[in-house]
């Protein structure tokens, strides 16, 4: 007898983020004023060995800016970072556009198939 597990809802629900996503949300964070760490962690939902692994890369890549005030640390997105950001959106739109062109196709193709025409048919009237 095989005992089959199912996935908790947590499970079910929990979603894995890639790289773009979270490099995209630190710059957000820092977008337009100065923020501390903790800050960043917060709005990126990451915790501290993550964020030190991204804000090094950040850094090393000039999307994001160190400042010491009072001797504290605070970082900013750099104009770099804000171009990035400003293409990341434009290619999440593109992929989006494609997504609507997409489901478009698949209802029309429902439509077609609910009203009894069968694509065999439409192709042998191109």
């Amino acid at each position: 007898m095989t005992i089959v597990m199912q996935p908790s809802l947590l499970q079910k629900c929990k979603k894995y983020r890639g790289h773009f996503e979270i490099i995209t949300l630190i710059l957000k964070a820092a977008r337009n004023r100065y923020v501390t760490r903790f800050s960043i962690a917060k709005y990126a939902k990451v915790n501290y060995v993550q964020l030190k692994k991204y804000l090094r890369f950040l850094v090393e890549t000039r999307f994001i800016k160190v400042h010491l005030i009072d001797g504290r640390l605070f970082y900013t997105t750099s104009v770099e970072g804000v171009n990035f950001l400003k293409q990341y959106d434009i290619l999440l739109d593109m992929f989006s556009n494609v997504q609507r062109a997409n489901d478009s196709l698949k209802t029309a193709n429902i439509q077609l198939v609910k009203q009894g025409t069968s694509c065999a048919r439409l192709k042998r009237w191109r």
